[in-house]
């Protein structure tokens, strides 16, 4: 049995509706009605994992530029640096709230925010520190050199 994501199932139902579609438009089809009860079941089917989605999810659209190819998202630093390394869960300690420092990591490096001004109180436009945000950078910030202003204290593993 092959696994697909989530996504990858819902376009293998909708490209099988649109073959027997395409089949049924086509004019020189012999068993139209077994064609029709085979998409009836695959719209059944696309109609239940939709009603998965709607139940289990609220979705968010949004409109985001592809990255291009030559986008710079991180400071080059030597991989024989001395930095120290956080996990996950030692980055999210560093939440800019309380006293502690503010630290977010974009593509696998670790920066500290806690002085800059747009993260007051630990967060940035609703972005929380102490979270690794390189999706959310890019989104935000593609093509801006926004990270080079930024003290880099470690890297995310």
């Amino acid at each position: 049995m092959e696994n697909y994501t989530f996504g990858e199932l819902l376009n293998k139902q909708i490209k099988e509706i649109n073959y027997d579609v395409e089949v049924l438009s086509s004019g020189s089809i012999k068993n139209k009605w077994e064609i029709l009860k085979d998409l009836k079941q695959k719209v059944a089917v696309l109609s239940s994992l939709i009603s998965v989605l709607n139940t289990d999810y609220i979705f968010e659209v949004k409109a985001i530029q592809k990255l291009s190819q030559n986008v710079k998202v991180q400071q080059e630093i030597p991989l024989n640096d001395d930095l120290p390394t956080f996990t996950g869960e030692e980055l999210s300690k560093y939440d800019g709230r309380n006293g502690n420092p503010g630290y977010v990591a974009v593509n696998g490096l670790v920066y500290d925010v806690t002085e800059n001004r747009s993260w007051l109180r630990g967060r940035h436009f609703g972005l929380p520190c102490g979270k690794a945000l390189t999706l959310e950078y890019i989104q935000c910030h593609e093509g801006n050199d926004i990270l080079s202003k930024l003290k880099v204290v470690g890297r995310l593993v």
